[in-house]
């Protein structure tokens, strides 16, 4: 197992005023024998500094290393890594055993074996050396497909075309493992089954090996550490459960999750926090280090507030604030309700005059009606005002139909004061 280290690494594309940098100054330390994935949206970076990794490119400037060798000006095969491809690049006119012996060979023939070069062409040399055909099976055992290795590609699956595409990267045992978004083609169902695999296989290899997506869920479920890009730079490098739980931005927290996102003012603040007012009500946050007079940012996950109907028995909880559910999504073990917690901090009062100001919210549909979400049905973010209306979204267990909350009922939201991430007003 080695260690991974990128050092002011930057690239950009083209020259001059026509440049267009691609990774901008990323420092990176990835820990021996450690899961890291890179994650962002399309354009963030992430794939680019996999490839200066993998040598596919040069970087601009900075240096990359592994272990401790500098690596910036070795070709790709000799810098002891296996590549995952997005696209698997298997050899249709290979079976299994050659695709999975293809970079076997070629190291030989790199060594100066010239019987590899006549195993490339040739299934019955390919299987003629013993060392091969042990490492060969040794891997495919490991990927879950002993017995397919006299199988051509196209009789493979998708997700047993994946494990071939892994079994390939792991038979040189390499001393870092690149993994280039490879879920990406697989359905929903495989796509959790192969996560699980290559998770498992990680661990008992104990390989260090980066994975770049796009999929939070992929990154939060499979990886020790996350590192969050966006516009080729780092925007947060965390384990899983602090980029979500403290996210550094409320970009961060939009993109990993969806979040509930509000700008107001302190109004109150004391040694254990800070009082603040959203929808016309004051709430209570922790750890906000802000002053009275102050903008702050408020970021609250759907799943970290409650909702009751507002005369429902029971104690009320404390830092409570009111409102009206305007639409129920239903899906499946959950429900997100949307609810209209008042007037924007700042806003006239709906309905009344005033610039900006709008009118009341149209009456609602009647009770048990909900309205499907477009996507998933959490909207990701839900910085939403709705002319000076404010809308948060909760999520909430299904508990049958009779618990069910309908659009117009009036309800009660809490939260846990530490359950709210507070940041400097207008950030992004």
């Amino acid at each position: 197992m080695v260690s991974v280290s990128l050092r002011n690494l930057s690239k950009s594309f083209g020259s001059g005023a026509n440049a267009t940098v691609a990774v901008d100054d990323v420092d990176l330390e990835i820990e021996d024998g450690e899961f890291f994935a890179l994650l962002g949206p399309s354009g963030c970076g992430k794939t680019t500094t996999m490839r200066c990794i993998a040598g596919f490119e040069s970087p601009t400037r900075g240096e990359i290393w592994i272990g401790d060798r500098f690596i910036n000006d070795v070709p790709p095969h000799k810098r002891d890594t296996g590549m995952v491809f997005q696209s698997y690049a298997l050899f249709p006119h290979y079976d299994v055993f050659q695709n999975v012996a293809y970079g076997l060979l070629m190291r030989d023939l790199y060594n100066g074996r010239i019987s590899a070069f006549a195993g490339l062409f040739s299934k019955r040399i390919a299987r003629s050396s013993p060392a091969i055909r042990e490492q060969v099976h040794e891997a495919l055992d490991q990927v879950g497909l002993v017995g397919y290795d006299k199988r051509q590609v196209s009789q493979l699956s998708g997700g047993q075309q994946q494990r071939v595409a892994l079994a390939r990267a792991l038979v040189r045992r390499p001393a870092v493992l690149l993994m280039d978004e490879p879920l990406s083609n697989l359905d929903k169902n495989l796509r959790i089954q192969m996560r699980d695999t290559i998770r498992r296989i990680q661990r008992e290899v104990g390989i260090t090996t980066i994975f770049v997506t796009h999929d939070q869920e992929e990154a939060m479920g499979m990886a020790d550490r996350v590192a969050l890009m966006r516009d080729g730079r780092l925007e947060q490098v965390d384990r899983p459960t602090d980029l979500y739980d403290r996210p550094n931005s409320s970009w961060a927290a939009r993109f990993v999750g969806s979040s509930n996102i509000v700008d107001t003012t302190v109004e109150k603040a004391d040694d254990a926090g800070a009082e603040v007012r959203l929808g016309g009500q004051r709430v209570r946050v922790s750890d906000c280090g802000a002053a009275v007079g102050d903008g702050v940012r408020l970021i609250m996950r759907p799943e970290a507030l409650s909702v009751r109907p507002r005369d429902g028995a029971g104690p009320d909880p404390g830092n409570t604030f009111d409102g009206a559910v305007t639409k129920v999504t239903y899906l499946g073990p959950n429900i997100v309700y949307t609810v209209d917690i008042g007037a924007a901090d700042g806003a006239p009062a709906a309905g009344t005059e005033g610039a900006g100001a709008t009118e009341a919210p149209a009456a609602p549909e009647a009770p048990g009606a909900t309205e499907g979400a477009e996507g998933t049905g959490a909207a990701g973010d839900t910085d939403v005002l709705t002319g000076t209306r404010q809308l948060v979204e909760v999520t909430d267990t299904f508990r049958g139909a009779d618990a069910l909350l309908s659009v117009g009922t009036e309800v009660r939201l809490s939260i846990d004061p530490d359950r709210i991430i507070v940041a400097e007003g207008g950030s992004s």
